[in-house]
């Protein structure tokens, strides 16, 4: 499932540095994924907080 709030040129930046799912962003944390794509702290941040809030938001709507 995409998540609309990244966009196209986040997406191939994440997939040409190895990252091919939300889960593996999730679990390389902040550092290594500022190391891996070259983004900086605050957009790095910004994109786990979106796919956290993601997340959160698909596990509420389908626990019902």
């Amino acid at each position: 499932t995409d998540v609309e709030e990244i966009s196209d040129d986040l997406r191939t930046t994440l997939l040409n540095a190895g990252f091919t799912s939300a889960d593996e962003i999730l679990d390389a944390g902040l550092e290594q994924l500022m190391n891996a794509t070259g983004l900086g702290e605050e957009e790095g941040q910004d994109l786990l907080n979106t796919l956290n809030t993601y997340f959160d938001e698909y596990q509420e709507n389908n626990a019902e």
